[in-house]
């Protein structure tokens, strides 16, 4: 959780997540009540006799029928280049935050989307549509897809075990996808049709499945390298039941904690660390074991059953298209394993390799799980599959940088005195805002409404609005944050800054939560004294 939201000293366990409705824009939506409401109104005008020509064929009638229903669905519009037709606009649902790594996914689709319509077809995104401040989080995205809530969700494959879809678990297999060329041949090769096609019967339609990152273990403070490292160890991750069943082969016990608790329980010595992607930071030192790769985690889109049927063959061609254009984007161009790691090293995180009798025995750990998979006549097939693939030798071996976590931010260069920024600033944030930039609802009530003021004073931070404060360095082009022990803020950061009469801003801020990334950024922090 980002660092400005987590200073609220009241924080009830049993809170439960708003609905985050997208706000109204200049396009309507189609929800399955209005579509009804259209049908009965249209059945029952012509039963009366009120429309002319009701000797026409039903084939006719159909045709009618089907023009207004999408009538009901969307607002007549004349588009720009000067063209009358309807926009239809489609609501989607991610558990990501802006900027987090499905954000570049969906932006890309979203584009694709309208490219292909001709501007048509209006992809409007919900992040941290649920929350999450629960362990499935992403199964209840699934489920305001299944519902008509939203036309469209990014769900994780490793989601749908929980909801009944055996036919993804295969990608779910303790170590089986443990490289970025083998994640590439699955999402794009012949297995992908199947694998969709496991969706049918459950209220969606999976369009396409893209790549993200490989999934490895995390410690905090001590890696996690052997086995005896998992034997008893608390460790953070979202709930899937076969992640989860994973996890707990080697002794371990997955939990998921929200936000500061993620913190609080690092500093009790009660979480041992995560299972993650070399993408994603943390507040407590971590390194990432290399070598341990758990399986490669795979996204679906998917499209409610109900907008689907409703929308003409021209829609869902440019949706179709769009979906596998923006697989394809990720399979030539997102960053590869080696990249990441050698990112993380730079970022100040560890990278470490456990070593081959290490990975052996903790792979050992795993079999009977691994058995029980190829022995389930809906999933044992599919990881046949994915081993021949495997074995066929074309899968590029992962290049691992090691590094020691440094525990600290970035590197900011050679520091100067931090009293060049001393002073006290000022900004606010508005509802519409920090909901358009992806902040949970729940979060964005409890920091808009009141001036957010800070102090700067030496290298030492305050605020008003809460009990935080943290230590900073300043070279001439970066500053680098680091909350003090024991305060409700977590998630250090660093930023560009550029300071002048009127004011402070930060500029390209770095930092594991995509909530501070936009909002220490978002305005000009205005100088008080």
């Amino acid at each position: 959780m980002a660092a400005w939201h987590q200073c609220q000293r009241d924080r009830r366990a049993d809170d439960r997540r708003p609905d985050h409705e997208p706000p109204h824009g200049g396009h309507a939506t189609c929800s399955h009540r209005s579509v009804a409401v259209a049908m009965v109104t249209v059945a029952g005008t012509h039963a009366a006799g009120g429309c002319p020509g009701a000797s026409s064929s039903v084939r006719t009638i159909v045709a009618l029928l089907s023009a207004l229903l999408l009538a009901a669905c969307t607002q007549s519009v004349v588009d720009k280049a000067g063209g009358p037709g309807p926009v239809i606009t489609l609501k989607l649902a991610t558990s990501d935050y802006r900027g987090g790594p499905q954000d570049s996914q969906i932006k890309h689709f979203a584009e694709a989307v309208a490219d292909r319509s001709a501007g048509r077809l209006h992809v409007r995104t919900t992040y941290v549509a649920t929350g999450d401040r629960e362990a499935d989080f992403d199964q209840q995205v699934a489920r305001r897809v299944q519902d008509g809530t939203f036309d469209l969700g990014v769900v994780p494959a490793r989601s749908w075990d929980d909801l009944g879809v055996e036919g993804l678990r295969a990608l779910q297999t303790p170590f089986l996808l443990d490289s970025d060329d083998l994640v590439d041949r699955v999402v794009d090769g012949d297995l992908a049709e199947p694998l969709l096609a496991s969706l049918e019967g459950t209220g969606v339609r999976g369009l396409a499945l893209w790549p993200e990152t490989l999934r490895h273990p995390v410690g905090f403070g001590t890696p996690l390298l052997t086995l005896a490292d998992f034997r008893g160890a608390r460790i953070q991750a979202p709930y899937s039941r076969d992640v989860y069943a994973m996890l707990r082969a080697p002794g371990s016990h997955p939990v998921w904690l929200d936000g500061q608790d993620v913190n609080d329980a690092y500093e009790e010595g009660s979480l041992a660390g995560a299972e993650s992607g070399a993408d994603r930071s943390f507040g407590p030192p971590a390194t990432l074991t290399a070598d341990v790769t758990l399986y490669g985690k795979i996204d679906t889109l998917v499209v409610n059953d109900s907008t689907w049927n409703r929308l003409p063959d021209d829609a869902r061609t440019a949706l179709t298209e769009a979906a596998r254009s923006t697989r394809d984007s990720l399979v030539q161009t997102r960053p590869r394993e080696g990249e990441l790691l050698y990112a993380a090293c730079a970022e100040g995180k560890g990278v470490a390799m456990a070593g081959p009798a290490a990975v052996a025995e903790i792979k050992r750990s795993t079999a009977p799980l691994r058995a029980q998979m190829l022995a389930d006549p809906q999933v044992g097939p599919t990881i046949r599959r994915i081993e021949a693939l495997k074995a066929d030798g074309s899968v590029a071996p992962v290049v691992i940088t090691q590094c020691r976590s440094s525990g600290a931010a970035t590197d900011i260069g050679t520091p100067i005195d931090p009293a060049v920024l001393d002073g006290t600033y000022r900004t606010t944030f508005t509802e519409k805002e920090l909901l358009d930039i992806g902040v949970a609802e729940q979060d964005v009530k409890q920091i808009t409404g009141a001036p957010w003021t800070i102090t700067l004073d030496g290298g030492h931070y305050s605020d008003l609005e809460s009990d935080c404060t943290a230590t900073y360095r300043v070279s001439r082009a970066m500053i680098s944050f680091n909350w003090d022990p024991g305060v409700r803020c977590s998630g250090n950061w660093s930023a560009h800054w550029d300071v002048n009469d009127g004011g402070l801003r930060f500029l390209r801020v770095q930092s594991a939560y995509a909530g501070d990334r936009a909002v220490w950024g978002l305005h000009e922090w205005v100088r008080l004294r």
